[in-house]
């Protein structure tokens, strides 16, 4: 799968860490947009997949107020097992 990193996405620390706090920021990294611009992150672990899958509506929200593109949704991968 492609994803792509549009202009607005780095620095991370710009967006990403307002969006979902310095817990869910230290654990789940964004990787970039796929074709549906649904936002794709990998999880440290696969307790912060679940947590993130849990939360996908708010977080969605919140990064959506914190981007200058809307993002349909997020895919949660644990780290290495993409």
């Amino acid at each position: 799968m492609s994803l792509r990193t549009p202009e607005w996405f780095a620095p991370l620390d710009r967006w990403w860490l307002p969006a979902v706090g310095q817990d869910l920021a230290r654990n789940v990294t964004p990787l970039g947009l796929d074709g549906q611009d649904r936002l794709h992150l990998t999880c440290s672990t696969r307790v912060w997949q679940i947590q993130t899958r849990l939360l996908e509506q708010p977080l969605t929200t919140r990064v959506n107020r914190c981007t200058p593109q809307t993002v349909a949704g997020i895919v949660a991968h644990v780290a290495g097992q993409r």
